[in-house]
Parts: structure tokens; sequence; C-alpha cells
């Protein structure tokens, strides 16, 4: 007499929906026919997840094309199935609600004959509230108060969540009033799935409560587990010697490299890695809450190359909608206006055919000084040796890595000294050019780079930059190293003369030579000066940006060199 009232139970969400559903050719006509998830194993934990009764919030963070709406869908279709209670699947506008039920939803319960059996008869079929068989289903748009405060559910799926506006001030965020309407059930579930827009919306503040799980892939030469993310680092194309770059060139060349071992990796690699991925947590969240985050970079359905190439075109694209777009849809990332950002263009017009890398681009008497300044790595050492004029424009000279800047008298290991004694440029005159003083930064391995500036015997100084807005340039001395001076700059307002003026506004105080590699530029490029929630300013990390801030501590020299309150006062102890 119970066996009907007992509820069907679910070892494998995705066997069961690979084994019973398919899709229409209506849903998906590129694709239509059994489903598989072959391609999107990504999809697994998180069907897993509606089912899971522990949990009463699962926030979905996708980007385009990776398969958002589709598993709301069949997330939806699991929970009628297999516990069944009244549902709402509540979208920003009525139009999108009708677009959904009318194009994904409908299509799918009457292509699938354990669906059909759900639906009432066709005369009352209503897109707002379809009352199937397992229990009913209300398909709404959250801009109407009343509407959502109206109707009891257990589950309420959320879709594009990040796009629903609070209208109405005289009510709470229609996001709240809908997850009030689960206070009833024991068994509950809120869904929150959308592409982000804002570090502020509400939707984005939910995740980040959440574990947020991402979903780390092997790389198929190293093996090294990691997060496919899109940066100057990971994603890089061809720029050919003296040709513009073309959409059809970054189509062909771009390429995916590993974090770890820095392999090149095309399409086919990250598809043949993507059944060995797995969902790791990255925060501590509440028990109650899961959250998941995929970029475009996952989807079957987007190459390297066209991500590459949307990056492109809305990088060089002075409206910032289409890079919100991008930061959006297809990094799946929160945007934050900026005031300030520096694009390729920009550097690659600082260059100069007046003189090529390794020449000296002023006559001597010009020159104040030639610098050579360092920005240690865990792995490499990037340096770049600048030109000071006496008016204080920067030329840079030379630029490159070594391997360590630590010199270690045991093992025979040169460092940062030694390389800097053993540079030089031609003269035209057959003499040579020699550097003059060399900075360091100490940001981190402080008491190392401290040791290797002390054995140059005051050729090297140590940097340390400092991330507040105010402040002006110092020096001091540290306690470890009294012998040294150690210079003290706002790293904020350093870049706001480099990037700001020096690049963005073309001053004329830096000056790149005629054959500046990509390397180079990469390491100038990409600079962002955001404007945060709180409407305070903030520079933007920035990947691979070590060439510029060897740019920015030949600057913070020019101010030595021009202020005698640097140069003359005895420093002050740190």
């Amino acid at each position: 007499m119970i066996e009907p009232l007992l509820k069907p139970v679910c070892s494998d969400p995705v066997e069961w929906v690979e084994g019973n559903l398919a899709f229409s050719p209506v849903t998906s006509p590129n694709r239509p026919g059994p489903i598989s998830l072959a391609e999107q194993p990504w999809m697994r934990e998180p069907l897993e997840s509606f089912l899971d009764p522990s949990l009463q919030d699962l926030h979905l963070v996708m980007g385009t094309q990776t398969g958002k709406t589709t598993l709301c869908l069949l997330g939806t279709i699991l929970l009628m199935q297999f516990d069944p209670a009244p549902l709402i699947w509540a979208l920003p506008t009525d139009e999108l609600a009708k677009r959904i039920f009318t194009t994904r939803l409908m299509p799918i319960l009457r292509h699938n004959p354990c669906l059909r059996s759900w639906l009432p008869p066709e005369k009352e079929i209503k897109y707002t509230d379809l009352l199937l068989r397992p229990s009913p289903l209300y398909i709404t748009g959250s801009r109407s108060p009343a509407k959502l405060a109206s109707i009891p559910a257990a589950y309420i799926v959320i879709d594009e969540e990040a796009k629903i506006e609070h209208l109405s001030r005289n009510e709470s965020h229609p996001v709240l009033l809908l997850t009030e309407r689960t206070k009833s059930f024991a068994r509950r579930l809120r869904v929150h799935a959308s592409t982000p827009n804002t570090e502020a919306n509400i939707f984005w503040q939910g995740f980040l409560r959440t574990d947020q799980r991402k979903y780390f892939v092997p790389c198929p030469r190293c093996g090294s587990y990691q997060v496919l993310e899109f940066n100057r680092e990971t994603v890089k194309w061809d720029h050919p010697e003296g040709a513009e770059v073309t959409p059809e060139s970054i189509l062909r060349t771009a390429r995916y490299y590993c974090q770890a071992c820095h392999s090149a990796l095309d399409d086919a690699d990250l598809r043949d890695a993507m059944p060995r991925g797995e969902w790791r947590a990255t925060a501590a969240g509440s028990p109650l809450c899961r959250g998941y985050w995929l970029n475009s970079l996952y989807s079957p359905n987007v190459t390297i190359g066209e991500m590459a190439l949307e990056w492109h075109n809305c990088s060089a694209d002075n409206a910032s909608e289409r890079y919100q777009n991008f930061i959006n849809s297809w990094l799946a990332q929160p945007y934050t206006p900026y005031a300030l950002k520096i694009k390729d263009e920009a550097v690659a017009s600082l260059r100069s055919d007046a003189y090529t890398r390794g020449k000296l681009p002023v006559a001597e008497d010009e020159i104040a000084y030639t610098v050579v300044c360092y920005d240690p790595g865990e792995k490499q050492t990037h340096w770049v040796a600048c030109v000071i004029t006496v008016t204080g424009v920067i030329y840079v000279l030379d630029w490159g890595t070594i391997l360590g800047f630590v010199t270690d008298p045991a093992s025979g290991r040169s460092g940062a000294f030694d390389h800097f004694r053993a540079l030089s440029w031609a003269k035209d005159d057959g003499g040579v050019h020699l550097p003059d003083i060399g900075y360091i930064d100490s940001g981190d391995w402080t008491m190392q780079v401290y040791d290797e500036c002390s054995i140059s015997g005051g050729v090297l100084m140590p940097t340390k930059g400092s991330p507040v807005q105010a402040g002006t340039w110092a020096r001091s001395t540290p306690k470890s190293h009294q012998t040294l001076t150690l210079y003290t700059y706002s790293d904020y307002i350093a870049k706001r003369e480099l990037y700001g003026e020096r690049i963005a506004r073309r001053t004329g105080g830096l000056v790149l030579p005629a054959d500046a590699d990509q390397e180079l530029l990469d390491g100038l490029s990409g600079q962002m000066l955001e404007k945060r929630p709180d409407g305070r300013l903030r520079w933007k990390k920035v990947a691979n940006d070590h060439f510029g801030d060897c740019v920015k501590l030949a600057q913070l020299s020019s101010h030595i060199f021009l202020d005698p309150r640097l140069r003359n006062p005895e420093p002050s102890p740190a």
C-alpha cells in the first residue's frame, strides 16, 4: 500500500540523465538525441548537488557556453523525479521566463516519454503555473514583489541572478524575497545561477560566502593540476615580426600555456584533460552552501583562439561595455570599472626609430647615469637597464632575465651583483659604456636582497613600495643592515606617474628602442586603475608585469637623482 508513496532513489544522477533523457531538435538543433555529458564532465558534481539534502544554497558562477541553463534544467528535472516539491524558476523579466518555458523546458518535457506523462492536458498548460504530475513548477519574472511573495516553494532556481534589478526600494531585493519562499519547507534548496557583473552585486557576494569550488585539470605534459585561467601568462599567440596581428593569426596560433611546465597546449589537449579533472574547494564556506565557478575556457564549444580573439578585440575597443562583457561572460569574473587602462598600442607607440636595443640613445653629455633594476622572482629575476638623461627622461637600453639574484660563494653561484658588473654596451667611439648604479625590489626575500646589496659595496640599492595612496619618497637604514640605504615609495603614486603620465598621456618621459620585443611590451601593458565599489582607486594585479616593475624602479632612481633631499641627508633608522 505504501510503496507508491515512497520516493525513488537516485544513486547516480548523471547515469539516470544519460540513460533516460534526450535533447529534441528544438532544444539542441546542433546535437539532438540522447544526452551525454562526456564533453562537460564538470557537470557531474553540480548535478549531484541538486539532490544533496544537506545543502540549502547552490551557487553556479559560469561563463558563456558552459551549460549553465542546461545544468539548471537537468537539475530541475532531477528534483521533480526524485524529490518532488513545489519549485519556482525565476528570471529577471517575464519575457525571459516565457522564453525559457517555450524554448527549453516544454520541448524537453514533450520530447521524453518519461517526462511527457508529467504534463497536464494541453489546454491546461500555462507557462506561469505548470501543474506537473510530480509537483507544481512556477516560472516567473522577478520584477513584481507581490508575485514573488505569494507562492511558497521548497526549491528556487534563480537564473541570471546577477541581472535581477532591485527596482522597488520599498521592498527587499527580489532575490531575498524569493529565498523567503522556502522557509516553511524542511527540505529546501535555493539555486543561484548566473554570469557575474560587479563585485557589489548580491549574486557575487553570495558566491563569496561559499567554498568557491573550481575545476582543476591535469596538464597532459607534466600532470600538474591547475585551474584554467585566461591571462597574459597562460594564453599567448604569435606576434609576427614587423606585421600586424590579424584575427586569422590569433585563431591559428593561440595556445594555452601550463602554469607549471609552461608547455603549449592546444584545444585537443584541454579537451583530453577534462575527464580527469576534479572540483576542489578554494575557500572555507558554510556547510549549507556550495559554490561552483567555471569560465569559458572549459567549454567544448569555445576554442582558445576564439577567446583570445575576443580579448584582443575588446582590449582594442574604446567601449568599456565590450570589455565588461568579456570579463563577465567569458571569464566569469565581476567587472570593476577603471579610471585608467594601459593598452598594448599605447606601449608600442613609445618605440623610437632613433636607436635599437643595446645602443646608447643619446649623446654622452646628455646622460646623467645608467641604472639597472631587478625584480626578483621565485624561478627567475627580471632586469631592465635604462639610461636616465639630465632632464629625467627614461630610455630603456636593455633587458632580460637571470636565474637567481643571490650570490653564494660556497656553491659558486653568482647573483645580481656579478650580473651587474658584467654588463656593458659599446659606444660609437669604440669605448665601453658601463652601468652606474642598480636597484633591487626587496618586497619579497627581503633579507636575501639586503645581503646581495651589502656585498656590492653600495652599487646595488634595496627598494620597497608601499600600497598606500598617499606618501612621499623616503630613505632609511634597515636595522639589520646598518650600512645600507633603503629607498621607499608609494607604489600607487609611482604607477600613476609611470602608466598614467609617461605611457598613457605620453609626456615624453619614457622611450623604448625600435626593436623592443613583445616580452618587454607585455611587461608594460595591461595595467588598470580600478574604481572600487567603495569609490576608492586601486591598481589591479597584472600577471607578468616584471619588466614594468623594473622600469618603475628606474623612475624611482630619477626621483632620487633629481631630489637632493633623498641623496644628501643622513638616513634615519628604519
